[in-house]
């Protein structure tokens, strides 16, 4: 089968030939329908962190397929079945795993599609236990695999925030890429809140809107500060979401909290901000979002295929895999970038 493959960090990806797995007892053999490229996948390729197990790597931990093969034992699924796949796959047996919460597996074993084991950029994949798939019916592949973690994390990310939402509050979303885009319409759909989102690029701020946005403002511009002041803002926004997280966004995000409100650091940009009694609102909570539960992502893909959100994608080739690396970077992609085998 035909593969996407990293030889090693910092390295283009090749299309590369390789054997096609076989599923063993409890696995399940996917035929890839379609698989998202997330920032995630740049650091993986950067190494940074240097996590992989080893080289070559098969990325690709947003995935949607249908079922090829089945191993020994497994009942829940049955060739022919469309299906997304969990990405978020733990132990399975720690008291974490056990409460649904795999994505903060106490034992942490990178043995997960895409992050230790072989992912979806290839035309197949085996996935390493049958409770890792949610049926996705005939929801559109190519939209269905970045619900998987775009659709996902914000999604846990919101339902985090909603304590903090009275209405007439205000929740901000800063950075509207794939991850903002689907924050936005959760924050329509689950909350009263007015909705602000922010990011420097205008088609995405357009976007924002026609999602569900009340406002949004670009923060580089030199008329922002004035604008947060104009719109109440600076210290009044009881949940503010950074789908950034550099340190130019954290500022921004520290900016607008409001006493009592949530911090929530989504996006791995890598930055860091001052946290002390003296320098964050009283009684405010910073957190972070690890990606989302199996049961989260389950609801996330009935409100797909319920037809209450919508995904925006940018689809490329298996062959094209490393432009779409390339766009990603570059900041080319609008919304979420997509393989198709």
């Amino acid at each position: 089968m035909r593969a996407a493959v990293l030889n090693g960090y910092g390295e283009l990806l090749s299309i590369t030939d390789i054997a096609r797995p076989v599923p063993a007892a409890g696995e399940v053999l996917i035929k890839v329908t379609a698989a998202g490229l997330c920032h995630t996948d740049l650091h993986l390729i950067d190494g940074d962190p240097a996590i992989l197990p080893g080289f070559p790597a098969v990325l690709g931990h947003e995935t949607a397929g249908v079922v090829e093969e089945i191993g020994a034992g497994v009942v829940s699924v049955a060739v022919g079945d469309a299906v997304a796949v969990f990405g978020a796959q733990g132990c399975g047996s720690c008291p974490t795993c056990l409460a649904g919460l795999e994505n903060m597996c106490s034992v942490q074993v990178l043995s997960m599609n895409g992050i230790g084991i072989a992912g979806g950029f290839a035309e197949y994949m085996i996935v390493p236990a049958e409770r890792h798939l949610v049926p996705m019916g005939e929801l559109d592949p190519v939209k269905a695999a970045g619900l998987t973690d775009a659709g996902l994390t914000p999604y846990r990310a919101v339902q985090r925030a909603l304590a903090h939402l009275e209405p007439g509050s205000t929740a901000v979303a800063i950075g509207l890429g794939g991850l903002g885009q689907f924050g936005i319409q959760y924050l329509n759909l689950l909350s009263d809140a007015r909705i602000v989102g922010l990011d420097p690029d205008p088609a995405k701020r357009a976007r924002a809107l026609e999602l569900g946005a009340d406002l949004v403002l670009d923060p580089t511009s030199a008329d922002f500060g004035e604008a947060t002041a104009e719109h109440d803002l600076a210290g009044g926004c009881a949940a503010v979401l950074d789908f950034v997280g550099n340190d130019a966004s954290l500022a921004t995000a520290r900016s607008l909290l409001a006493a009592r409100g949530m911090l929530n650091i989504v996006g791995l940009g890598g930055g860091s901000t001052e946290l002390s009694f003296f320098t964050m609102p009283p009684e405010s909570v910073v957190t972070t979002t690890n990606w989302g539960s199996a049961p989260e992502m389950a609801e996330v893909i009935a409100l797909a295929r319920e037809g209450r959100i919508e995904s925006t994608v940018t689809v490329y080739s298996l062959d094209d895999a490393q432009v779409a690396v390339d766009d990603l970077r570059a900041g080319r992609v609008d919304g979420r970038a997509v393989i198709v085998p």
